[in-house]
């Protein structure tokens, strides 16, 4: 499968688009573009990106992109991919990197309900920091379940 190959395939996802940000039914000229901007961003030192195999088989993404505290980690996987640790293993090498390139801390985004990603961030280290109230921006508590909108995760050194 080829990177375009893959993006479009996570485009046809329901809960990839759904939990991401992917856009809905890439076409193959759009999937195209989307790794073009990829490799783009990658040589501006913008963000990098991953295609994620398990035996020998791509299912799917995962990559960092640089922000204005720190790195944020983003993956999204085919069915295929998922509940054999694939996430959780990019998700660690990830962190590793970012940290040890001295990183103050790594952040990871969660959509409020997508409990397969939440569970890869406790996994991995990570604690939830907040979360953000998708029409006003500002920070509720953690434990807070009845926004919707993103979480913030993040894992420090040590």
């Amino acid at each position: 499968m080829t990177d375009s190959q893959l993006e479009q395939a996570l485009s046809e996802c329901a809960d990839v688009v759904t939990w991401t940000y992917y856009p809905a039914h890439l076409t193959m000229e759009q999937a195209q573009a989307r790794v073009v901007r990829a490799q783009e961003s990658a040589a501006a030192g913008i963000s990098a990106r991953y295609v994620l195999e398990h035996d020998g088989t791509a299912v799917g993404t995962a990559g960092l992109k640089n922000s204005d505290d720190a790195p944020e980690i983003f993956y999204a996987l085919l069915p295929a991919g998922r509940g054999q640790g694939t996430a959780t293993a990019a998700v660690n090498a990830l962190t590793a990197w970012a940290l040890s390139a001295g990183a103050p801390y790594v952040a990871l985004w969660t959509q409020i309900g997508n409990h397969a990603s939440e569970r890869v961030a406790e996994r991995t280290g990570f604690r939830c920091a907040d979360v953000h109230r998708a029409d006003a921006g500002t920070a509720i508590p953690a434990e807070a379940e009845d926004f919707p909108g993103p979480r913030l995760w993040t894992r420090f050194p040590g």
